[in-house]
């Protein structure tokens, strides 16, 4: 009975799905160690192999027992089934699960690491540095230096070369520094042309200044890219734990604050110092004060006229708010914005100063004024569900899809993640919201921006427009600028217009748009109807 054909092949239906069962099992360790952290959404798998293996044991006992059947034979081939079944599904999984996996690893380094140069970002330079603090806290005879390096010249240099050209010449000033320091620094690009290294030292200054001699040595020997050279300096600020501060946030500020004071006198190198504090009055007090002056709506919002070229009349404003400081007086926008970009605060100012924008539409259009509002936007307000949930409301629908509301994003808020940017401004461009890529020029990939974002406007950065008609080389970009825009069907507007010389140049050259102190200054929504009647 033994030797039987029916015997036979219970047999090696038995075997073969077992042999089935254990690779599923093995590719199910693979899914448990891939998502450990969601095992309920495969529980089923093993036990579908646990009831399948429980099947095959049971045919086996009666197998031992000498009782192969046509019934055993059918109940085996139905279980070698049900486990080839089990094994492709499981496999299936595996491979969806591993690649989720492979994606959220990809993501997760994107969103700690610069594209462009692949070295940490500011963000991972942060959590570095809060972990260092916190392994070292106990330890009084270690100290950590925060280094903050901004390269001189470069903005000229990308300007003048191209932004190709500045881009490669970021990843080879970024070997060099990699390799001006030790294995166990961390380099990171904290954006633009900002680098920062995070040293762990045993309070030895000196070896500090040999390695940030090293650094300014990577970078004296004059580039050469594409066979066209490029001389680049720098300027470092130094920033020690626990001297300088006890948080990352403080280090780096005050790395920040000794980079300027070493860009300012020509230095290659300046440690921090509270007196250095003298050069950004009440930096550090309005920080903590701005939080309470976007809770209590301490701010205002003033409106600077757009002038329609061809016409002569006001054709929109934008919206640019201020902070009338009680000790420090009215402050502008670069005195204060900076701050709440790097410490969070940036969204809800976002969020207030488009509050007041679109309650000043609605109140226009019930007065029969129908005039766009331009306000500027951040990278993080368009990471922000919230965001287009608040532009998108009801009330304001009326206003959106007749084109009264402007967004404008800078190229540099765009670089950070371009893909998510792109599906949120179309989201909120069906819905009717008009876009501008402000300050355009500044940026590291401008034509790339101006080639696939789907914006109606670009604002020509208003360093290029001033002094246009002195400098041959801005008047040639922003004439060049203006003629590339109108070929991609985009509206120019030129920002910075402070002489009837820049005006009528601008006019020559068929620019849409204007906004400048010579057209107008920012002013109070009540100065801005009076100016409108």
């Amino acid at each position: 009975m033994t030797s039987s054909p029916l015997y036979m092949m219970t047999l090696l239906f038995v075997l073969l799905g077992i042999i089935v069962l254990v690779f599923s099992l093995y590719l199910n360790r693979q899914i448990y160690n891939y998502a450990r952290d969601h095992l309920r959404s495969w529980w089923i798998l093993p036990v579908f192999n646990i009831f399948f293996l429980a099947g095959f044991i049971a045919i086996a006992k009666s197998l031992a027992e000498d009782t192969a059947t046509y019934r055993n034979l059918l109940v085996a081939v139905v279980l070698f089934s049900g486990s080839c079944f089990v094994w492709i599904v499981t496999r299936l999984d595996r491979s969806v699960i591993a690649e989720l996996t492979r994606t959220v690893a990809l993501e997760r380094h994107r969103a700690i690491h610069d594209e462009l140069t692949r070295l940490p970002n500011r963000t991972f330079l942060t959590r570095y540095l809060d972990k260092s603090i916190l392994r070292l806290a106990p330890k009084e005879c270690h100290q950590l230096a925060v280094l903050m390096i901004d390269l001189d010249r470069f903005k000229e240099i990308n300007d003048t070369m191209g932004h190709s050209y500045g881009d490669i010449l970021l990843q080879e000033i970024a070997l060099r520094l990699h390799r001006a320091i030790r294995k166990t620094d961390m380099l990171a690009r904290l954006g633009g042309d900002e680098f920062g290294v995070l040293l762990d030292l045993q309070g030895d200054h000196d070896h500090l200044r040999t390695i940030a001699g090293h650094i300014v040595e990577s970078l004296t020997e004059p580039f050469a890219v594409d066979g066209r050279p490029a001389d680049v300096g720098m300027s470092i600020g130094v920033a020690w734990y626990p001297d300088d501060g006890f948080i990352s946030s403080d280090l780096l500020n005050h790395a920040r604050i000794a980079m300027h004071e070493a860009r300012n006198t020509g230095e290659d190198m300046v440690m921090y110092d509270r007196s250095l504090e003298r050069h950004e009055p009440d930096r550090l007090n309005i920080l903590s004060e701005l939080d309470g002056a976007i809770e209590n709506a301490q701010l205002v919002v003033h409106y600077q006229p757009q002038i329609d070229l061809k016409s002569g009349k006001i054709c929109g404003v934008e919206a640019l708010v201020r902070w009338p400081h009680p000790r420090l007086g009215l402050l502008s926008p670069d005195e204060f914005i900076p701050l709440a970009e790097h410490h969070g605060l940036i969204n809800r100012l976002s969020y207030w100063v488009l509050e007041i924008v679109l309650a000043q539409l609605q109140d226009w259009c019930k007065g029969g004024i129908n005039l766009p509002i331009s306000t500027n936007i951040s990278a993080a307000n368009l990471q922000d569900q919230g965001f287009h949930q608040l532009v998108l409301q009801d009330k304001y629908s009326k206003l959106i899809s007749s084109g009264q509301l402007k967004l404008e994003i800078t190229e540099s808020e765009l670089i950070s993640n371009h893909r998510h940017a792109i599906a949120v401004i179309n989201l909120l461009l069906k819905a009717g919201v008009q876009f501008s890529i402000d300050d355009f020029g500044t940026g590291y990939s401008s034509l790339q921006y101006l080639k696939n974002f789907p914006v109606h406007e670009i604002k020509i950065d208003k360093s290029f427009v001033v002094n246009m008609d002195k400098d041959n080389n801005d008047a040639t970009i922003v004439q060049s600028t203006i003629e590339l825009a109108h070929k991609l069907g985009r509206h120019v507007t030129a920002e910075g217009v402070e002489s009837k010389e820049t005006l009528d140049q601008l006019k020559r050259w068929d620019c849409d748009r204007a906004q400048g102190f010579y057209l107008g200054q920012p002013q109070p929504i009540d100065e801005l109807k009076h100016s409108l009647n």
